[in-house]
């Protein structure tokens, strides 16, 4: 995700940036050519504001997805059946500007927010699978913009952006143990400000992010450890941005300044010690208008061999067979003019 026109400084436009990411404008997607399988959601919404979800959906597997823009009353994140891809529920924070999502082993889903229009602070929601109201609140120390689970041992990592709105204060990458009480804030002398997260199935940590001096350094955190070693990359291009697990690699989605970019590249990295060598990349493609320059950049989770993303600043979430790539195999209209932005997908409990 890029938060900054380039013709601002970093210091002198990090708040207008933020600004007009919470208030600013979605783009419309162009449906696809009728070769391309697309989803056809009936909008299914019953007729009031505020969250619900149909009775089916908690014995469904759910697809979560987080909107870059909230209204106020709106739907902030909406939730499809998985892989059908029927609308059958949304859920409206009120008061928050959610962003990244992540879930739990029993399905249950955590929501990173952005604060609120009044104050600074922010929280982290929690979520059965299917619910309609938060069973916890956890509170932030910074501007969470992404989470992750440890499969070992159920603890919560959430990668903030700021330390809070409205100033250029040091982020964090907050540990909850168990995902319960007052985090721990881990910090790495390489990132300044933290983006993206992922736990291996050691319990090791991957962050990504941006720092002062320009550039998007990658870290690790060790299982056990309280200090990030810092990684490198083969191909020192690459701008690390959304982070996931997969076959033993860390699988990064990258950033690339282009103004009128159809096309996205995924890349599968092996690690070894510090350094990081790229094995395979794979290009991802949409129907839609291609991504401008300053659009929001958003997460990408994968599922078995099903890469599940945000696209290119649309109202669209997209299915990509992983890791052949191409157009996608189908696309999920979220009835939303803002765009998509954080994606987690809940196993049903019976599965």
């Amino acid at each position: 995700m890029r938060y900054f026109d380039e013709s601002l400084s970093i210091r002198g436009g990090v708040i207008g940036a933020l600004v007009a990411i919470l208030t600013g404008c979605g783009g419309t997607g162009i449906q696809a050519p009728a070769t391309v399988t697309q989803s056809t959601t009936t909008d299914v919404r019953p007729n009031r504001a505020g969250s619900w979800m149909l009775p089916e959906a908690k014995k469904e597997s759910l697809l979560y997805v987080s909107l870059s823009r909230v209204e106020s009353n709106g739907d902030d994140i909406y939730v499809f059946s998985y892989p059908q891809g029927k609308l059958v529920g949304a859920l409206s924070l009120t008061q928050y500007y959610p962003r990244g999502l992540c879930t739990d082993r029993k399905g249950h889903l955590f929501v990173t927010t952005w604060g609120n229009s009044t104050g600074t602070n922010s929280v982290v929601y929690e979520y059965v699978h299917g619910g309609t109201q938060p069973i916890a609140t956890l509170s932030d120390p910074g501007l969470g913009n992404d989470c992750a689970i440890d499969p070992k041992t159920g603890n919560l990592a959430v990668a903030n952006w700021f330390g809070h709105l409205g100033s250029f204060d040091h982020g964090s990458v907050a540990v909850y143990h168990g995902a319960r009480g007052t985090a721990i804030p881990y910090y790495d002398s390489n990132i300044y400000w933290y983006e993206w997260c992922v736990y291996d199935t050691s319990g090791n940590l991957y962050v990504d992010g941006y720092n002062e001096g320009g550039s998007y350094p990658l870290a690790e955190l060790p299982s056990g450890s309280g200090s990030f070693v810092n990684l490198t990359l083969d191909d020192e291009s690459i701008d690390a941005q959304s982070l996931q697990w997969y076959g033993g690699n860390l699988v990064i989605g990258g950033w690339e300044w282009t103004t009128h970019q159809a096309t996205e590249q995924v890349y599968e990295v092996q690690l070894s010690g510090s350094e990081g060598t790229i094995v395979r990349t794979t290009t991802i493609s949409t129907h839609t208008r291609a991504r401008k320059r300053n659009a929001n950049y958003g997460e990408y989770i994968l599922r078995g061999q099903t890469l599940i993303g945000v696209g290119f600043n649309d109202p669209q979430v997209h299915l990509w067979d992983f890791p052949e790539g191409g157009f996608p195999t189908k696309s999920l209209e979220a009835h939303n003019a803002y765009p998509a932005y954080g994606v987690a997908v809940s196993i049903a409990p019976s599965h």
